[in-house]
C-alpha cells in the first residue's frame, strides 16, 4: 500500500507520486480546484482528504491528520491574510515530525494516514479515453510488458471508456496514455 511519506500532526501531505510525497502546494489547500474531499476518524484522531490538479492529466492526494490527543496551535495571522498564507502559518506552527526520517514513525498518525489514504480511493476523478474531435472512438496502441508503446494504432478505444491509470501510465508530452484493454493504451484524461 502506498502511504504519504510525510505525516504531521494537523500539517498537510501530498503523494506526489507513489515513490516522493512533499509539502502540498498552496494552489492545492482546499483553496481552488479540489476534488473528491473526504472526512473521517479512527480511535487515533480525525482525517481529511482530497484530490486537486497537478499538472496535465495528473491528480494530487493532499491529507490532513490531527491525532486525538493533539492540540492545534492557532497562529498569529495578519489580517488579510490570503487562504494559502494561513495554511501555511498553520503548517509552520504544527509541523511536528517527519515520516521520512529514521525512527520518527508515530503508530497513532501512521493509522491515521492509511485511513485517509484509504477512503481517498474511491474518490479519485475517474480516467476516461480523451474525445476525439467528433469521433465516437480513438486510436489504440500495443503496449510492451516493459511498458513502451508501439507507435503505430493496432486497434480503436471508444471515447469516455474507462482507463486504468493504475496499471499502466504513460505520458508523452502533454498526452497520458492509459490501459484501455489487456496491453493496450490511449490517451486518457480525468476532469
Amino acid at each position: 500500500m502506498i502511504r504519504a511519506a510525510i505525516a504531521l500532526a494537523a500539517a498537510l501531505l501530498l503523494a506526489a507520486t507513489p515513490a516522493a510525497a512533499q509539502i502540498a502546494p498552496p494552489s492545492c489547500w482546499v483553496v481552488s480546484g479540489a476534488t473528491g474531499y473526504v472526512m473521517g476518524a479512527t480511535a487515533a484522531g480525525r482525517y481529511a482528504a482530497w484530490w486537486c490538479p497537478a499538472g496535465i492529466g495528473r491528480w494530487s492526494r493532499v491529507i490532513l491528520v490531527m491525532r486525538t490527543d493533539y492540540t492545534l496551535k492557532h497562529p498569529v495571522i495578519p489580517p488579510g491574510a490570503g487562504a494559502a498564507s494561513v495554511a501555511e502559518a498553520y503548517w509552520r506552527a504544527n509541523v511536528t515530525f517527519n515520516y521520512t526520517v529514521p525512527g520518527s514513525n508515530d503508530p497513532a498518525l501512521l493509522e491515521l494516514c492509511d485511513a485517509a489514504y484509504n477512503a481517498s480511493l474511491d474518490t479519485m476523478p475517474a480516467w476516461r479515453v480523451a474525445t476525439n474531435g467528433t469521433f465516437v472512438d480513438r486510436p489504440a496502441f500495443r503496449v510492451s510488458a516493459a511498458g513502451v508503446r508501439s507507435l503505430s494504432s493496432t486497434g480503436r478505444a471508444t471515447v469516455g471508456a474507462p482507463c486504468d491509470c493504475t496499471a499502466i501510465r504513460i505520458i508523452e508530452g502533454r498526452s497520458t496514455y492509459c490501459q484501455t484493454a489487456p496491453s493496450m493504451v490511449a490517451i486518457c484524461t480525468n476532469p
